[in-house]
């Protein structure tokens, strides 16, 4: 934890080798009724809640950060090459 906290002060993040940089317009992340949370604010939990979070972004708009551990996916026409 003291190094991801270490490398985001010296905004050097997206370089630790336990983290993948990927560009993407439209990222859908599976939702199984887990709480998240998204522009400052903690959505509660939802028992029995399905389906997927979609984030949609304007190019050069917002980075996310996901441990490469982590299988996100997204439809090849909506990949921006790196």
């Amino acid at each position: 934890m003291l190094a991801y906290l270490a490398a985001l002060a010296r905004d050097d993040f997206e370089h630790l080798p336990s983290v993948q940089a990927d560009q993407a317009r439209v990222v859908d992340i599976p939702y199984h009724g887990q709480a998240f949370h998204i522009d400052g604010q903690v959505r509660p939990p939802e028992q029995g809640g399905m389906g997927n979070v979609r984030i949609e972004v304007w190019p050069g708009a917002l980075q996310v950060l996901v441990p490469p551990s982590v299988i996100v996916g997204t439809e090849a026409e909506d990949q921006v090459p790196a």
